[in-house]
């Protein structure tokens, strides 16, 4: 998973909802890199955008999908594996488990 979407992934999971402007200035993004992200997540069925009312103006709100909430779980576990395996067995069990499962199609 690309380093940003991954950030973007992170604090929606601990966050559970932000607005577009919330999650593009939480990570420092421009309006240009954030949309190219958005685009490719909403693709993956990562997260849903809504538009909401919310401080007195209507916003776009992003949430994780049920998909986007397991595939970070997962994620998360192969990461553990890879922190506390050694090397060989890190690589075996992701060839065998993980080998395509994390990558996202870009536009």
């Amino acid at each position: 998973m690309h380093p940003v979407r991954l950030a973007m992934t992170k604090l929606l999971f601990e966050t559970i909802e932000l607005t577009s402007i919330e999650l593009k200035n939480a990570l420092g993004l421009t309006w240009g890199d954030y949309n190219s992200h958005i685009k490719a997540m909403k693709k993956n069925n990562y997260i849903t955008v809504r538009e909401g009312f919310q401080e007195g103006s209507i916003k776009h709100i992003i949430t994780l999908t049920d998909s986007g909430y397991k595939n970070f779980e997962e994620l998360k576990l192969v990461l553990h594996k890879f922190l506390t395996n050694s090397p060989e067995n890190y690589l075996n069990y992701v060839d065998k488990h993980y080998s395509d499962k994390f990558e996202l199609e870009d536009e």
